[in-house]
């Protein structure tokens, strides 16, 4: 069976990066590149995990991530962003992320 992720970017580079490190897993990815077409998404399909970016075009990844773990806080988010600082990162914990991953 596979594994659904949610990838939230609205970089199409890093999009194509993550697909191509999971290319040949038991892994199924769908891209949102907006906080409101991941909201559409998540209300059509379950998912296993979310990478959120928090500087998005319509929003703040922050807030989209209090607002998921409230209604669904079985599924796991991790932050996929390019803060790096100490304090973004007690953010995004604060958020409700389950990890944070800063980008290459």
């Amino acid at each position: 069976m596979k594994s659904s992720i949610l990838l939230v970017e609205d970089s199409k580079e890093i999009y194509q990066m993550v697909v191509h490190s999971l290319s040949g897993s038991l892994i199924d990815i769908q891209w949102a590149k907006t906080i409101h077409e991941a909201e559409e998404s998540i209300l059509k399909h379950p998912y296993d995990l979310i990478l959120l970016d928090i500087e998005l075009p319509d929003g703040s990844g922050l807030e989209f991530c209090t607002k998921v773990q409230m209604k669904h806080p079985e599924v796991p988010i991790f932050f996929l962003t390019s803060h790096t600082d100490l304090s973004e990162k007690v953010l995004g914990f604060s958020a409700g992320a389950d990890d944070y991953i800063t980008k290459p």
